[in-house]
């Protein structure tokens, strides 16, 4: 752990600075084994192999802990748990096998709308191994990685062999989503690629993520399944994600309502959910792909307002298809309008954005 990244994290139990109580080993200005302390509380935190393990270790943690063994143990089942010399992590996302074809598809598109200048500070969400941060640090960028797993083959302990690989650096930081140990006010951008979906709290994760951005700060979050507001999660989970269910990896499977609600309950304004299909598409493709889904009426008025009007009847009946109480708001444009249509028909990979407001 590098000392410096004290200016950003905070203590999960009650929110006080933390400060280095002892350091037992360092290297090349890291601390390797070592605590931490709480200013304000007292509790100690340990770091171990750099590691900072910035968790409260209570119930709340235990399906945390349980959730981390388990991709271990699903990545051993697979028998793609041990990391070769040159490895396809070192590599990722622009690995020309799926899943990472269509994860690059995703992650060049939140390149684009992010439009980083080096300058910003990025929370990488459910990390992982950290392969985005790095990606933040090639270019220019100040990145931290949080993730439940401190595995050195498949969890974030395995950041530093990518890190090595690339000349970069970023910060790795053992944590949990739903009690993100960092100071409000903190980043520019929170990064996730398929996390959202996995929290047992949707809208606590959110919380939390709006509370450590900057106002005007950004949420992205890319290849996020969103299933049509017609499907049974259950089912759905049942057909996609037995196997990881099997081994305690927490999954859901909201649609397009739950992560609007989610995000609108959470603070977060200029909400916008699309498909990945749907990104730079024109809007007649969109209106013609809305249309043999189903998804719009036919266009049987002569104005553009009337025909709005008769997709908002259409939206309702949708809504209420989904049990939710709290209406959308009026699309800002006719391209939104469209995709939220479809975003509401269908079941596909989801990018998300949403901002912080400045006050």
């Amino acid at each position: 752990m590098r000392t410096d990244v004290l200016t950003l994290v905070c203590c999960p139990a009650c929110g006080g600075r933390l400060c280095v109580e002892s350091i037992a080993d360092q290297s090349d200005g890291e601390i390797v084994v070592g605590q931490l302390g709480c200013t304000g509380c007292g509790q100690l935190y340990p770091i171990e192999q750099r590691l900072p393990l910035l968790y409260v270790n209570d119930q709340r943690w235990a399906p945390k802990a349980r959730e981390a063994a388990g991709w271990v143990g699903l990545h051993k089942k697979q028998g793609i748990y041990e990391q070769v010399e040159d490895a396809v992590d070192l590599k990722v996302p622009y690995f020309p096998e799926e899943p990472w074809i269509t994860v690059a598809r995703h992650f060049d598109a939140a390149l684009d709308l992010m439009a980083l200048t080096g300058r910003e500070v990025i929370l990488d969400l459910g990390a992982g191994r950290g392969w985005a941060a790095k990606h933040f640090a090639l270019r220019g960028c100040r990145a931290i990685a949080v993730e439940i797993a401190a595995d050195n083959q498949v969890g974030i302990g395995r950041a530093y062999a990518l890190m090595q690989h690339a000349g970069v650096t970023f910060d790795p930081v053992i944590g949990d989503s739903e009690n993100l140990p960092f100071l409000p006010n903190t980043f520019d951008w929170v990064f996730g690629a398929a996390v959202l979906h996995h929290t047992s709290d949707l809208p606590a994760v959110l919380r939390n993520a709006y509370k450590v951005l900057k106002p005007g700060g950004r949420l992205i979050a890319i290849n996020e399944p969103c299933i049509s507001v017609d499907d049974d999660p259950q089912v759905v989970l049942r057909r996609d994600a037995a196997d990881e269910l099997a081994f305690g990896i927490n999954e859901n499977r909201p649609n397009y309502v739950d992560y609007w609600m989610a995000l609108s309950i959470a603070g977060f304004t200029d909400i916008d959910l699309f498909p990945i299909d749907a990104n730079k598409k024109r809007e007649i493709d969109l209106e013609n792909w809305a249309l043999a889904l189903s998804a719009i009426p036919p266009r049987r008025t002569a104005t553009r307002h009337e025909w709005l009007v008769d997709l908002r009847h259409h939206w309702l009946r949708r809504w209420r298809n989904a049990r939710k109480a709290r209406p959308l708001p009026h699309p800002r444009t006719k391209r939104e309008a469209l995709i939220r249509a479809i975003m509401l028909n269908v079941t596909s990979g989801a990018i998300i954005v949403a901002g912080k407001s400045l006050s």
